[in-house]
């Protein structure tokens, strides 16, 4: 850097670097979500079809029926019980989740039952993205000057102490120390 005074250099340095791992600790939150987001809602899935499928053990087929059409209509979007799942299927980032299991019924014949999930991870993704990021990354870059405002001006008292010092001592004062 050019003849830039001591405290605006350190104080661009600084917060440069701060900039700098804020983005990339950005970039990363951004890139790895969908992963975590996708086994997370795996898990859910298991999670809820192991509990269904449970309760369902030992019911007529009307009952089971009537409690898996009510679950679809409440579930918003979890999971979807009918004929026509939701799906796009020209995305490249969509996954389906299929959680499989056997139940009896209550006359002893064996049913399985299917849970199915569609989720687009680049939408959620990017959703999640622009709701979240902007405010979090205005927050970061606020407490990065606040940071390299305090840092530089420390560093900038430290070395301004001892060019003082060294003044002193460059004109032979014997008391400097």
């Amino acid at each position: 850097m050019k003849k830039i005074k001591i405290f605006p250099k350190m104080f661009i340095q600084i917060f440069s670097v701060l900039a700098i791992i804020i983005i990339l600790v950005h970039s990363l939150v951004y890139f790895i979500f969908p992963k975590t987001y996708l086994e997370t809602r795996k898990e859910k899935i298991h999670n809820i079809a192991n509990e269904i499928s449970s309760n369902m053990n030992g019911k007529e087929i009307k009952y089971i029926e009537q409690t898996l059409e009510l679950y679809s209509k409440s579930s918003e979007n979890e999971i979807q019980i009918k004929d026509d799942i939701n799906v796009n299927l020209e995305s490249d980032s969509n996954s389906l989740i299929i959680e499989e299991r056997e139940i009896t019924l209550n006359d002893g014949e064996k049913i399985n039952l299917q849970f199915v999930s569609t989720a687009d991870m680049q939408k959620d993704a990017k959703d999640l993205s622009i709701k979240f990021l902007p405010y979090s990354l205005f927050i970061s870059i606020l407490f990065s000057a606040i940071i390299s405002l305090i840092y530089a001006k420390i560093i900038k008292n430290n070395i301004q102490e001892i060019k003082i010092v060294t003044d002193k001592m460059m004109e032979l004062d014997k008391e400097t120390r």
